[in-house]
């Protein structure tokens, strides 16, 4: 078996992460490539070849560089799974190897991995100084053989009963949803508008126009709208990948929150997905402070996946750094904990 860094445009990296049943979105390449325009990250992408020349495990990493250093991640950007894919024990092994020499490496200061909730890796071998933890929230999709009475009752039933009111309520007062894969401008107005009262970190405007460059509308993304008095009030962006459709950037009017607008939404899009062939819908990690979140998602009929983040601290003078420092030198990447740091907070 060998290891080797991927090329720009490697199909059989492509096509191994296409098939492989554990790969979500952050694997592939279209997602590297936006995330190199988007970032300005290096990519280090990984695959293990055995003695048939056949792709057998992948691992994909990215450098972000700032004054500390390099620090990898697999993957940076708002928690984007990362980890190793890969059909056998060796490989697996080999991998997570590579991904300990690449952390210790002159120049590196820290490496996080973010395992895949998708697929069960032996991390044991892994050297690593700290975790974190999010628990992965999917729900499990009906197959796609459904009317779409009957695909909509199902999932009906899959939901907690305060769920299915939340969705009857904005059946009656929102008037339109749909799909506009060219409404970006929306998503971002609004996107700034739910992150600036929550005072959270909104994501980059070149986000909003990266997504339609480098992903295929229809087929690797679709956009939803709901209006309330044929007044554009919420949007959800979906994305779609081996079979898991991911729930990403969902934004509601501050005045139409009441309407459950998004909650229409959300279950519209889920039928979509099923209609598609997805068997997941991602609902992406959370905090286990995050209780309403949690259990938001956990009313959508979820299971649980609890995946963890294993850290190297190869510069120790990273945790006496502030972490309003760490999010300024290396934006959208995963550092370390937080709470880790010797003033953090």
């Amino acid at each position: 078996m060998r290891l080797t860094v991927i090329d720009a445009d490697d199909s059989a990296y492509g096509n191994y992460v296409a098939t492989h049943r554990g790969a979500l979105l952050y694997h592939g390449l279209k997602f590297r490539d936006f995330l190199v325009e988007l970032l300005g990250v290096r990519p280090l992408y990984r695959m293990a070849i055995d003695e048939r020349q056949a792709v057998v495990g992948v691992l994909p990493i990215t450098a972000t560089d700032g004054p500390k250093g390099a620090v990898l991640n697999s993957l940076p950007f708002f928690g984007s799974n990362g980890g190793v894919l890969a059909d056998t024990v060796e490989a697996k092994a080999a991998l997570v190897d590579d991904f300990n020499l690449a952390a210790k490496r002159p120049g590196v200061a820290a490496a996080t991995l973010i395992a895949n909730p998708l697929d069960d890796v032996d991390y044991d071998a892994l050297d690593y100084d700290l975790t974190d933890s999010r628990i992965g929230q999917f729900t499990p999709l009906p197959v796609a053989t459904f009317d779409e009475t009957t695909l909509n009752d199902v999932l009906m039933a899959m939901y907690h009963q305060k769920t299915r009111n939340m969705i009857r309520k904005a059946i009656k007062t929102v008037s339109r949803v749909f799909i506009d894969n060219v409404a970006f401008d929306f998503l971002h107005e609004v996107h700034r508008e739910n992150m600036s009262a929550l005072g959270g970190i909104a994501k980059p405007d070149a986000f909003f126009d990266l997504v339609p460059k480098r992903f295929r509308a229809g087929d690797d993304f679709d956009l939803f709208i709901a209006e309330v008095d044929g007044v554009r009030a919420a949007a959800i962006l979906v994305f779609y990948f081996n079979g898991v459709a991911e729930y990403y950037t969902p934004v509601v009017r501050a005045e139409a929150r009441s309407s459950q607008a998004l909650s229409l939404l959300v279950h519209r899009a889920m039928m979509k997905a099923a209609q598609r062939g997805c068997r997941y819908w991602n609902w992406g990690g959370t905090w286990s402070t995050q209780q309403g979140v949690y259990q938001f998602k956990s009313r959508w009929g979820t299971e649980d996946k609890p995946y963890t983040y294993y850290v190297r601290v190869s510069d120790r003078s990273v945790l006496a750094s502030h972490q309003n420092d760490l999010l300024r030198d290396y934006p959208f990447t995963y550092v370390v904990p937080f709470g880790a740091l010797n003033n953090g907070e």
